[in-house]
């Protein structure tokens, strides 16, 4: 089986620019893996590599003319290099660096038909407004927790670009995109719910198949 092939995208503090000072910076193009994509790689045990990165600042890529030419350029890059996913991230809790990692995996994976997945914390600005339709799994609030985050993201990011079924999110660490699918389980829907109520009485951990939407 041959080795398949990540695109990457982070902002320019990740990709060793600069800070906040940088943060209109342009596009930045790099071969190879960059930032916490070095520490992904690893967790794929070279069934997958990062082929190519693209960079910009958070603010340069929040303008819409801006994105424009960000779209154009992953396009481009996804014509040469073929990709199978496009990893983004992690964004933690930053707002701008989330909007933007949202908003590329959106692209990609509406437009240009490839898989993505980004990282987050689940109160990052971003999540409200992408993660209906797309793959964010769950990070720590800073990037202290980055060794923490990696995994989760880099497994699904595999099990995306191997087109592998994408289990529910409590299993894959995905936040809830807000669709449900029915399956099929081998205890009926009575010793369930027994089961859960016996897990209630005693107060273990359980988790109802029905879950409350937010007000």
């Amino acid at each position: 089986m041959s080795q398949l092939k990540a695109i990457y995208y982070i902002n320019q503090f990740y990709a060793g620019i600069g800070g906040e000072e940088h943060a209109h910076t342009g596009i930045h193009l790099f071969e190879g893996a960059k930032g916490p994509g070095i520490g992904l790689e690893p967790l794929w045990q070279g069934k997958m590599k990062i082929v190519r990165t693209i960079a910009c600042g958070d603010n340069y890529i929040n303008i819409d003319e801006n994105y424009d030419e960000v779209k154009r350029e992953l396009r481009k890059m996804a014509d040469e290099v073929k990709p199978d996913v496009l990893v983004a991230g992690p964004a933690f809790n930053a707002g701008r660096y989330g909007v933007a990692c949202a908003k590329v995996c959106d692209f990609v994976r509406s437009e240009l038909g490839i898989p993505a997945a980004t990282s987050m914390f689940p109160q990052n600005p971003a999540v409200p407004m992408y993660v209906r339709g797309n793959y964010i799994t769950e990070s720590t609030e800073t990037a202290a927790g980055m060794r923490n985050s990696l995994p989760t993201l880099a497994a699904l990011a595999l099990k995306l670009a191997g087109k592998e079924e994408i289990g529910p999110s409590p299993l894959e660490g995905y936040l809830p995109t807000g669709y449900r699918r029915n399956e099929l389980d081998g205890k009926s829907a009575a010793e369930r719910v027994v089961d859960l109520l016996v897990k209630k009485l005693n107060g273990e951990p359980y988790r109802t198949e029905v879950p409350l939407r937010p007000d």
